[in-house]
């Protein structure tokens, strides 16, 4: 599933039981794997666990930006 960092944010707060605003920022990278795992089948304790939060390896060795080749710019001329 994609989300809005926010979301991810509002999550985050909501599984350790913290107030949705204030005490502390969370600064969730734009693009970054965030992962809850739930609580096995069968299991009595009902926790959930994060495993990954704010992981931007995927993007290792990416450019910044991508370069705009053949896209028309504002008055619809190609680059």
């Amino acid at each position: 599933m994609a989300c809005h960092g926010g979301v991810i944010d509002a999550v985050f707060r909501q599984m350790i039981r913290s107030p949705s605003t204030g005490g502390f920022n969370l600064l969730t990278l734009n693009t970054s794997i965030t992962e809850f795992v739930g609580p096995a089948a069968g299991s009595t304790s009902g926790n959930w666990t994060l495993t990954r939060y704010n992981d931007a390896a995927h993007l290792a060795g990416l450019p910044d930006a991508t370069p705009r080749q053949g896209v028309a710019d504002s008055v619809g001329r190609p680059d």
